[in-house]
């Protein structure tokens, strides 16, 4: 298997899949901030996460940009629209320095006919992504705020963290409206649940930073209100 997260698209094709698919594309770099993918553009490539990490936004009805998820290494973008040619249903914005590997439509599609791990991986990427939108509902109906904004923040320790001696810090990843859009409650609601996590000594917060002083009771809390 390939140096990539077993749970991603990369991450589950054998060794010489993986090759015929970095032969098939090239590489391009973006920087923090740059949109790798527009809303609404046309299909026309499939895009991998080599390095760093991208949030998938979606324009709301008044104009701002909602955070659907996050793509890290391994991961696959464009996928569906090269198979239904239907326009991108969500943009992509680097949250950090980026690698993505960009192969044509076509050149994919030809991978998914010659190559069987392809859309095997394909098939797991898909069930991977129906299991998290189905965990996500019910995170919604079950979750309270500030569980869903530790179920937030211990993502993005992940995907984007700095680990240091005073905890993981997240710079610059997403801001408090972004954050609040993700969890599915009010932008009220999550200062709310920041100013509790920064009260037990958990979080402490600056402009557009947090540093998560306590990871593991943020992931702890996250699974659950405790008893």
């Amino acid at each position: 298997m390939g140096p990539y997260p077993a749970m991603t698209f990369l991450g589950g094709l054998h060794q010489g899949d993986l090759d015929a698919v970095v032969r098939a594309g090239r590489r391009i770099v973006y920087r923090p901030g740059d949109t790798v993918l527009g809303e609404g553009s046309p299909s026309t490539s499939v895009v991998f996460v080599m390095g760093g990490t991208v949030k998938l936004v979606k324009s709301a009805a008044s104009g701002r940009a909602v955070v659907l998820e996050l793509r890290g290494p391994g991961e696959v973008m464009g996928d569906l629209g090269a198979i239904d040619g239907e326009p991108r249903s969500a943009g992509a914005v680097a949250l950090d320095l980026v690698e993505l590997l960009v192969l044509p439509a076509a050149a994919f599609l030809d991978l998914t006919r010659s190559r069987p791990g392809v859309p095997q991986a394909m098939i797991a990427t898909l069930v991977r992504r129906l299991r998290e939108a189905s965990g996500r509902q019910l995170e919604l109906g079950s979750s309270d705020v500030v569980g869903r904004v530790c179920a937030r923040l211990a993502q993005l320790c992940t995907s984007h963290g700095q680990v240091s001696d005073d905890g993981v810090l997240l710079d610059r990843a997403i801001s408090q409206q972004e954050l609040a859009d993700w969890c599915g409650s009010s932008r009220d609601s999550v200062v709310r649940a920041l100013g509790e996590l920064r009260h037990r000594g958990w979080i402490a917060t600056g402009r557009q930073r947090v540093l998560v002083v306590e990871p593991d009771l943020i992931r702890a809390r996250a699974e659950g209100p405790p008893d």
